[in-house]
């Protein structure tokens, strides 16, 4: 099909960042944000890993770079200092990604380390804070701009475009328009 690169940038546009710019002005529009803003930031973050889409497994070379990618993205997301909050990704990634899409709300299940179930953190959405993510070690707390963070999202995605179009390719290529039909070779 030679190079997509120009028609994977403008579906992008179309269909991801230009409905968060318009959903970004709609007050309640938090969870919404959200459900689009994470599997794009999935399929950025298995690029920049490099593990496109094998399973991310517990304790695996791959977990280890796919929350260490995350946490570049987003480095309120590194365990705090202190060692008082371990996996602050991982709890990030239970509490909100698999919560918001599987649940519809934030998740309170334990997440696994090392076939060990660990309590999860408090998450919340705290809207209009300019601060995409904000972690309270001490509370156990993980708050999340949802609007922040899908700005935050989108922009990471059109500054590394290529990572993100890439990321597997080849199992899961862009959707792209072909008059009134949409579909991915």
């Amino acid at each position: 099909m030679g190079d997509t690169t120009d028609i994977d940038r403008k579906s992008f546009r179309r269909w991801i960042r230009d409905p968060v710019r318009r959903l970004l002005k709609q007050k309640h529009a938090g969870f919404v944000l959200a459900m689009i803003s994470f599997p794009v930031l999935e399929r950025l973050v298995r690029g920049k890993s490099g593990i496109a889409d094998r399973p991310i497994r517990c304790g695996s070379d791959d977990e280890k770079r796919f929350y260490a990618a995350l946490t570049g993205y987003f480095p309120a997301l590194h365990c705090s200092p202190s060692g008082t909050f371990h996996d602050v990704a991982n709890v990030f990634w239970q509490g909100f990604r698999n919560g918001i899409l599987h649940q519809a709300t934030f998740s309170y299940k334990g997440y696994a380390v090392k076939e060990n179930t660990r309590v999860s953190a408090s998450c919340i959405f705290i809207l209009k804070t300019g601060i995409a993510i904000k972690v309270n070690e001490t509370k156990r707390l993980i708050a999340m701009d949802p609007f922040a963070f899908s700005e935050s999202v989108v922009g990471l995605i059109e500054a590394d475009f290529e990572i993100y179009r890439k990321a597997d390719y080849t199992n899961h290529p862009l959707a792209f328009e072909l008059d009134s039909v949409v579909m991915g070779i």
